[in-house]
């Protein structure tokens, strides 16, 4: 082996017998600017020969210019930085999901009007689901920041054009839609119509989803449909909360899901906790739904002591995690919206896309936007602060939705 080779091969004994170790110079790690040192061991001299070769190999092409191309820097950056064989083959598969003209273009010519036709003329349009789009875009973010680590002046369109941002204003059609991810803007999204973008439901296939929802689902759904209340509001609502005679819920707590885990809150999503005036056939909804829940009870020794309105059902005999009473999951309400969707044919949007439904229904009803803003539970601004919304306003844009959804409802006598 020639001496020109950079990297040294030593050997030591294993009780299996001798290994041969290869250590490649000192380089910095493209991702965190730390000192590496490339290292491998292998069961004969020849194996590990060929691999300091090929690392010798690497260095000498592995020279980011001006003129390397995308697709270079992801390869590049992959093979030089210190990551892990399945993250090297993620980001591998992130580059087949490019197109040839983008992947092929050098990193100094790639415009933020080359970025954004990427992304809404290819990267949105194909089959993926969200999660893999914005993991698409990380490996496309990272290929630039690696290439600008390496000397090479070009900035970063990726991050320059807000991609992440604009994959989650016109992707959901993920199952695990996570409501606070999808809502990074919804304190000022009555401002610049954010609220608004993404697929909706009609009337008709809200009723028709509605219509197909057993007992503990119906009542959940139709406390987003009729109050326009986030998910985790709803999963969080409890009967000592509920005031009958004043036709009102104070949402305490939220239950979502957020990095892997069941998160329980002790207020709302916005940190406010916050009195909903329901809607009519919303209050008689509940009514029915304790009825059956009560006679339900019947049946156990035992039940949750926190009392939650809307109770997971069990499916599994031996589940040894549900409890008599225990809550909905995120997880299981979003994908049930979805399930639905492709079973009707109508657009995937998860739960978040039926308040959505209720603000576009509203706002084509003419309802004024202070009013959709204290139902949907957004954020005052200062200018906000002076205009009060009463009961009354509140209760007539509730009807006047409930009325395009649910023309034919009537009070029960």
């Amino acid at each position: 082996m020639s001496s020109k080779l950079r990297g040294s091969i030593t050997t030591y004994q294993t009780k299996a017998g001798a290994r041969w170790r290869v250590q490649m110079p000192p380089a910095l790690d493209p991702l965190t600017g730390k000192e590496i040192r490339p290292t491998a061991s292998f069961d004969t001299e020849e194996e590990a020969k060929e691999w300091r070769k090929s690392q010798n190999v690497e260095l000498l092409l592995g020279i980011v210019t001006s003129n390397t191309t995308l697709g270079e820097a992801i390869v590049l950056r992959t093979k030089q930085a210190a990551l892990k064989q399945s993250t090297v083959r993620n980001h591998l598969d992130d580059l087949k999901r490019l197109p040839d003209w983008f992947a092929g273009m050098k990193v100094s010519a790639v415009t933020q009007a080359d970025a954004l036709r990427w992304l809404k003329d290819d990267l949105i349009q194909r089959p993926l689901r969200r999660s893999t789009m914005l993991n698409v875009v990380t490996t496309v973010s990272a290929a630039f920041e690696y290439v600008t680590a390496c000397g090479v002046r070009v900035g970063n369109p990726i991050r320059a054009v807000s991609a992440r941002r604009v994959v989650l204003q016109n992707v959901f059609d993920d199952v695990y839609d996570d409501e606070e991810e999808i809502e990074l803007d919804e304190e000022d999204a009555l401002d610049d119509e954010l609220f608004r973008r993404g697929p909706v439901w009609t009337p008709e296939q809200i009723r028709t989803f509605i219509d197909a929802q057993p007992y503990t689902y119906r009542a959940m759904y139709l406390a987003i449909v009729l109050n326009a209340v986030r998910r985790g509001e709803a999963l969080g609502m409890q009967w000592e909360s509920l005031n009958l005679a004043q036709s009102t819920i104070r949402l305490r707590k939220n239950i979502t899901w957020a990095r892997g885990h069941l998160v329980i809150s002790p207020s709302p999503k916005n940190g406010k906790r916050r009195k909903v005036i329901l809607d009519p056939m919303m209050l008689e909804a509940l009514q029915e739904h304790k009825e059956v829940q009560d006679a339900e009870k019947g049946r156990f020794d035992t039940w949750e002591p926190e009392n939650w309105i809307f109770t997971r059902p069990r499916w599994r005999r031996n589940d040894i995690n549900w409890t008599p009473g225990t809550h909905l999951l995120p997880l299981t309400v979003s994908g049930r919206v979805n399930d639905m969707a492709v079973k009707f044919g109508f657009p995937t949007m998860g739960t978040h896309g039926l308040r959505r439904s209720w603000a576009t229904i509203a706002d084509g009803l003419g309802i004024p936007r202070r009013v959709r803003r204290d139902v949907l539970g957004h954020s005052t601004n200062v200018t906000d602060a002076y205009s009060k919304t009463t009961k009354q306003e509140i209760l007539k844009a509730l009807e006047m939705v409930r009325a395009e959804i649910f023309p034919d409802w009537k009070p029960r006598m």
